[in-house]
């Protein structure tokens, strides 16, 4: 896939068509290492119409549930990796994907409010995650001319 951050990742399931969709994944170690991989087990939704998103743009907005907390809002709950440190990805994370008017360009801006959780300090946190990032976003781009065309 076009994230580099990702090492593997799944939905479990989906609700409303689709629109919504528990998904599980896991990141790749980060910083040389230093940073084990985390797992994550979010909500998202996507949007493609509506009040706060951009015409003919798109919308994903995520949350982590947790499978101890949030059992009762999902039967079933996966347990998950018991070897991987649980990642959270607090509310108002996501992604939004912009037309840029007159040009064959999009604005692609992300917003991550995570706690990796673990003992690691957050200076550290922050500068591997920084280029992760941006590997991220190369590859995104890389992605969406192969799949565009342009």
């Amino acid at each position: 896939g076009w994230d580099v951050a990702i090492k593997d990742g799944k939905v479990l399931r989906k609700y409303e068509g689709g629109i919504y969709s528990l998904s599980l994944a896991s990141t790749h170690p980060a910083g040389g290492g230093v940073i084990s991989s985390r797992e994550f087990l979010d909500l998202r939704g996507l949007y493609l119409e509506g009040d706060n998103v951009p015409k003919d743009g798109l919308v994903l907005a995520m949350c982590s549930v947790d499978p101890k907390k949030d059992k009762k809002w999902f039967t079933n709950m996966p347990k998950g990796n018991s070897k991987l440190v649980r990642g959270y990805a607090f509310p108002g994370s996501g992604v939004r994907v912009t037309p840029v008017d007159g040009t064959n360009n999009l604005l692609f801006e992300t917003v991550s409010i995570i706690e990796l959780n673990g003992w690691i300090p957050t200076s550290v946190i922050n500068q591997a995650t920084s280029s992760a990032m941006i590997d991220s976003n190369k590859m995104m781009q890389a992605h969406l001319r192969k799949v565009i065309g342009k």
